[in-house]
């Protein structure tokens, strides 16, 4: 009993997490449909040179920014090591 509620709040969390993703990449409600069903080619649709994350769309969302470290800002010629 406990173990299937463990592995439902752990589910649950996890969707939360694709769908804020999802954001992030200006993807659309059914691009979660398809992580859920299917995560590999969903990482593997994110993973390609086309797809580009944009984490100041989350505050257009009213979601709080990415903690620092996290995807919090996008790598360019200003502020590469």
């Amino acid at each position: 009993m406990v173990m299937g509620f463990a592995l439902m709040a752990l589910c649950v969390f996890l969707y939360i997490g694709m769908w804020r993703t999802g954001l992030a990449f200006r993807k659309d409600t059914g691009f979660l449909v398809l992580g859920i069903l299917f995560p590999y080619v969903w990482a593997f649709i994110l993973g390609g040179r086309t797809a580009g994350y944009e984490p100041q769309l989350l505050a257009w969302h009213r979601q709080p920014p990415p903690r620092a470290g996290y995807g919090s800002y996008l790598p360019n010629a200003a502020n590469a090591f």
